[in-house]
């Protein structure tokens, strides 16, 4: 009897795999270098319908319907009392990408709308989460937008947002003059008619009609702490200027984990405060009031924590009911095996060391084990990710030339061991999910 390999040599030199394809965690963590976890490998296929209708309802609601407001929500079931791991994150991430490659036209003609519709009505997105550890306000949110449109490629060759912007700049005005293209977006601000918060940052504005990106990205990381906590609003007002000269009117404003703008640990007063400044910024002051749509990640803790400070601001419920089935779209679980395999799919094939050995686009799973998989998790994509990475795990431990249902089987209470998700031999079929909004 030949001695065993280790797991990695296996999953290596047998299947054929650079890594354990899988996230151990399948948290996103959007912007990292790890595209198991970074949100790269997210594939509109596998939940369409809910992609298409946040188009539908955040994009055009915004342009055509005057929305402010829209949420993106995932809610607990009968079978997993976590509302969390369903894929809203990195959904945004992508569709910001999605808007900001082509400014909206893909994603016009995909609902159906003709290209010239696009066209008539550029729209861009920016992408901005909040977090307990250094987004400590809304300033600093703020910010944190203007870095991502600065900085972030969901690609390595793929433009930033800003080099796409400035290109498209400079081909509205018919120059590269950097003192003549200051003076357009001058111009945006002088024709302003409300209130502002005053004046562009003059040297962050000059920087952006350089047209040097690496000068744009130096110039934000030199801003200190303080300042971005001071007037992460000015920046972002100052990029809309930007954005308005280029010729785009709509930007979409992609806010993830909402529940930490108003954090418990965080003083009553100061998420009153908070809340408070959000309406006056995005929905009172120029030219974010006239730019500017939010679409925000909610599930029931978060509404939790920000409803109550959200409605003495007198910002629009963000419910899961039928008065807000415009502005409202919800991840469900994985409804079919087919989704599944899909999800799957898309991480397999990034892994496979050399794609044309692969005995087909499952392997080393039979599409059996895909099933079994699926219907001992709780259908949440980060359930089945978490439970395909632990089964990939013990399966090259034992050195097993495939993984089939029989072998899926066997392992069950190893991949539920240490999860929240309990795996049962008959998970229920039915769940707990919001009202059907894609009708009507």
């Amino acid at each position: 009897m030949s001695p065993s390999l280790p797991a990695v040599a296996w999953i290596r030199n047998k299947w054929g795999l650079e890594r354990n394809p899988f996230p151990a965690e399948a948290i996103a963590v959007l912007g990292g270098s790890d595209d198991r976890e970074n949100g790269r490998l997210f594939r509109p296929e596998v939940q369409t319908e809910q992609f298409d209708e946040a188009i539908g309802k955040f994009v055009l609601g915004a342009i055509y319907n005057g929305q402010r407001f829209g949420a993106l929500w995932s809610q607990s079931t009968v079978f997993d009392s976590d509302s969390r791991g369903y894929g809203k994150s990195v959904l945004l991430q992508y569709l910001s990408c999605f808007l900001n490659e082509d400014f909206g036209t893909a994603a016009f003609t995909k609902v159906g709308m003709e290209e010239s519709d696009a066209l008539e009505n550029p729209v861009c997105a920016l992408l901005a989460s909040f977090d307990t550890a250094s987004t400590k306000n809304l300033n600093s949110l703020l910010f944190s937008t203007v870095e991502y449109g600065a900085d972030f490629r969901l690609h390595d060759d793929d433009p930033t947002l800003y080099e796409r912007l400035y290109e498209r700049l400079c081909a509205v005005a018919g120059t590269e003059d950097t003192l003549t293209l200051t003076e357009r977006c001058h111009d945006v601000y002088r024709a302003l008619k409300g209130r502002t918060l005053g004046p562009p940052e003059e040297k962050f504005l000059v920087a952006l009609c350089a047209g040097e990106s690496r000068a744009v990205q130096d110039y934000l990381d030199g801003i200190t702490p303080q300042k971005r906590t001071r007037s992460g609003a000015n920046f972002l007002a100052t990029m809309l200027l930007f954005i308005k000269a280029a010729g785009i009117g709509k930007v979409m404003l992609f806010c993830d984990q909402l529940e930490d703008f108003a954090s418990p640990q965080t003083p009553k007063k100061t998420r009153s405060i908070e809340v408070e400044r959000f309406r006056d910024f995005i929905v009172e002051l120029l030219p974010m009031a006239d730019m500017v749509s939010i679409v925000v990640t909610m599930h029931p803790r978060a509404l939790a924590s920000i409803e109550e400070f959200w409605h003495l601001a007198d910002l629009p419920s963000l419910r899961v009911d039928e008065a807000n089935r415009h502005i409202v779209v919800v991840m469900p679980p994985l409804g079919t095996h087919d989704q599944a395999k899909r999800l799957l799919t898309a991480y397999l094939h990034a892994a496979r060391r050399d794609e044309a050995t692969a005995s087909d686009a499952l392997s080393p799973f039979t599409e059996d084990a895909i099933e079994e998989l699926w219907s001992h998790s709780t259908k949440k994509p980060r359930d089945l990710l978490r439970k395909a990475h632990k089964m990939i795990t013990f399966a090259a431990a034992d050195n097993l030339d495939k993984i089939d249902a029989a072998v899926v089987e066997s392992h069950l209470s190893l991949i539920a061991a240490g999860d929240d998700e309990v795996i049962n031999d008959n998970p229920p079929s039915t769940m707990i999910a919001a009202p059907d909004f894609s009708k009507g």
